[in-house]
């Protein structure tokens, strides 16, 4: 697109589905505390300017279809899978929790203490504790030396300003694709993309690469 976005379309036609999702390039790897990219991707779905969190799960739901989003190393991503017919409404909520999440802070303390109960569990695995040292061991303090998901003291420090932070300084047409797969033709596809994502434009801000577990 004008904006640099770019349109992958794979065509598949054998059955009436569509799976479309926003990949942007960065996620854990950006983080300036840990665990930041991964709450930022999860509360894309939690709510829009417009949309609360169980009106986008209703809206999707009324339509037969599923929506996800989250991040992880490298990538953050929000997609939708629905009957191609429905896809028209589908990719207008897609569009609108990729472009204007509200990121309320009653979903962020929400998640956060989601988080922190699920952390405090895992850390009294074995499993856990070890992948944690070796990510630390093998990647010191570069970008991936820390926990993708946070750690309790960087989950407690994460505010919605370092989300805002994030998301702004990430989230570009020009580091995103937006990827069709299914029963949709390319000029369908284009005709979605430049309609929903063609008027996105960058924000100002670029991720700091300093990072804090």
């Amino acid at each position: 697109l004008g904006n640099g976005m770019r349109v992958i379309v794979v065509e598949r036609h054998q059955l009436p589905l569509l799976a479309a999702t926003v990949v942007v390039r960065h996620g854990a790897e950006a983080d300036d505390l840990a665990g930041a990219a991964s709450m930022t991707g999860e509360l894309l779905t939690k709510g829009t300017e417009t949309m609360s969190a169980p009106q986008i799960a209703n809206a999707i739901e009324s339509l037969g279809g599923s929506i996800e989003s989250g991040a992880a190393w490298d990538q953050s991503a929000a997609g939708v899978v629905v009957m191609s017919d429905k896809a028209a409404e589908a990719l207008k909520i897609l569009s609108d929790v990729v472009r204007h999440p509200a990121f309320q802070e009653e979903e962020i303390d929400r998640l956060r203490n989601q988080r922190v109960d699920q952390l405090r569990v895992e850390l009294q695995q074995p499993g856990t504790l070890a992948r944690f040292v070796a990510e630390r061991l093998v990647f010191g303090a570069g970008p991936y030396g820390h926990a993708a998901a946070g750690t309790l003291d960087s989950l407690a420090k994460i505010q919605r300003d370092n989300i805002v932070h994030f998301y702004k300084a990430n989230y570009r047409p020009s580091e995103a694709a937006l990827i069709f797969a299914g029963d949709i033709t390319l000029d369908q596809a284009k005709k979605f993309a430049q309609s929903l994502f063609g008027d996105w434009k960058e924000e100002a801000g670029r991720p700091n690469e300093q990072k804090t577990s």
